[in-house]
């Protein structure tokens, strides 16, 4: 089915959501039918469907056959602000693929079809109001709760309050707001409270709730007017608003307290995430920024400089990532970027590593990597199957030699989704639990072997040399394996810190 204009996108990212299926179960053809009651496209498209094959077959030259036996069927509903508005088939043909995990490999497919379209319908919105696609990018959870946030309480008032720090998204959080209310079709309104100097605020109220009718009046800015005229603004509105929306933006939380004072059981506030709660969005964030200031050719970032940003303390947030790829495209002539590259900007522009991050992980990383170490790992550690088919595998060959690769495979999904999901998940990523694992049976071995050789056990653990396994030891427990097996007795083993590090 080919999908003209701007419809096309959505059919796109369709496709790509099923690319990225048919990559992780490495299933060879599956097949998308989407049916819509009501339809978060246009009024021209409601249904869809999408043959997709698995990119190893077209690149050796294999054609998707005309016709495909679909034995398996999975098939999910669709919902919308609490209703259903359609439902998602997914066919699967004849393969090797255990039946008993479909249910875990597609659970999240209704909520990633049902996003794609909330992301369409704002793209939609927002175009005819700004002459521009606005849509919120990444996958982080943090943005994911926030899209569900607005999704469900558009309808719930009529004044919202968005705060959040510059660059995070206010404008599309706002027409969000409006494109997910019963009246999105009336009009979207935006002012901006800079240009309400020396004049009477009531009346300039007045007048844009009056053009603004039915539909959802956007005031920028809101913070820069004194608390008086705030608050005598926010009485008015209590008064007198009837069907409009009236979105209030501001900087940050602290600026929303004049709300509280004006009570209203009609006003709804959401904040915004930082930059520092979205690390898992920051390459895809970056990727837009590069995207936008490249005239030419498209420079590349190495995905080693991209996990370590995701360990950035951004105090200044999505403006301090902003600048750093304005940096890396302006001033240097390099195509690829790589992590000396990165190292010597960052600095420059007041972006340090994130302590937090860089001195320990996350409580549950250290009791998980204690269990594999002692032989007592469980299958459950966390809610994701993925995660947890991949720290068994860990479990069972930490002491072995195997990369990224080796245990995407055995994880069933790409390395670079495994990697997302290690960071997303655990807050960690893939060589720093296997080395934390290893350092945590050393330690087992030197305080319970006393005689046998370190160079014994650093074979036995699968580093690659002494030095290595030294060096890893020390940056982990900030002691050297003979310190360590001296001071054993006075040691405490849970005091052991993950350095950032490890990565690089």
């Amino acid at each position: 089915m080919v999908i003209a204009g701007r419809e096309s996108d959505l059919y796109q990212k369709l496709r790509l959501l099923l690319r990225q299926l048919l990559i992780e179960t490495g299933i060879p053809h599956l097949k998308l039918d989407l049916e819509l009651k009501k339809c978060l496209i246009s009024q021209s498209v409601t249904n869809i469907s999408i043959l997709e094959s698995v990119i190893g077959n077209e690149q050796c030259g294999q054609p998707i056959p005309a016709y495909l036996e679909y034995p398996y069927q999975i098939e999910q509903a669709i919902t919308s602000q609490g209703n259903r508005i359609g439902k998602a088939i997914l066919s699967i043909p004849k393969s090797d693929f255990p039946n008993s995990r479909f249910s875990e490999v597609f659970e999240s497919l209704a909520d990633d079809i049902t996003r794609i379209l909330w992301r369409n319908k704002l793209r939609l919105v927002s175009t005819k109001y700004f002459s521009l696609p606005l849509a919120w990018a990444g996958e982080s959870k943090r943005l994911l709760t926030l899209e569900k946030t607005i999704e469900k309480s558009s309808n719930k008032a009529n004044i919202f309050v968005v705060s959040g720090e510059p660059r995070s998204g206010k404008v599309i959080a706002s027409c969000s707001i409006h494109a997910f209310s019963s009246t999105y079709e009336s009009p979207f309104i935006v002012a901006n409270c800079v240009d309400w100097q020396d004049q009477k605020h009531n009346e300039i109220l007045d007048r844009l709730i009056q053009k603004t009718g039915n539909g959802t009046l956007y005031i920028r800015h809101f913070d820069l007017i004194s608390q008086k005229d705030q608050t005598s603004l926010l009485l008015k509105l209590k008064q007198s608003i009837r069907n409009t929306k009236v979105i209030f933006a501001v900087s940050n939380e602290s600026d929303t307290k004049v709300f509280d004072e004006v009570k209203n059981n009609q006003t709804i506030k959401i904040e915004l995430p930082t930059l520092n709660q979205r690390s898992a969005d920051i390459q895809v964030l970056g990727s837009w920024y590069l995207n936008n200031f490249a005239t030419t050719n498209l420079p590349k970032v190495d995905q080693v400089c991209w996990d370590l940003l995701k360990t950035v303390d951004w105090s200044s947030g999505f403006e301090q990532l902003e600048q750093l790829m304005f940096r890396l495209v302006n001033y240097s002539n390099k195509s690829v970027f790589e992590l000396a590259d990165l190292m010597e900007l960052l600095p420059q522009l007041g972006i340090s590593l994130d302590d937090k991050v860089s001195c320990s992980t996350d409580q549950s990383i250290n009791r998980i990597s204690k269990d594999i170490a002692s032989g007592n790992f469980s299958e459950n550690y966390t809610k994701h199957p993925t995660i947890n088919r991949a720290l068994l595998y860990v479990a069972k060959n930490f002491t072995r030699g195997f990369d990224l690769s080796m245990l995407a495979r055995n994880a069933c999904v790409s390395p670079s989704h495994l990697s997302y999901l290690f960071r997303s998940e655990l807050n960690t990523n893939f060589k720093q639990i296997l080395n934390l694992c290893r350092i945590e049976k050393s330690m087992i071995l030197l305080k319970d072997n006393p005689r046998m050789q370190i160079t014994e056990i650093s074979s036995n653990l699968g580093f690659c040399d002494l030095s290595h396994f030294e060096k890893t030891f020390k940056k982990i427990t900030k002691h050297t394996p003979n310190e360590f097996r001296r001071k054993s007795k006075r040691i405490n083993p849970d005091n052991l810190h993950l350095i950032t590090e490890n990565i690089l």
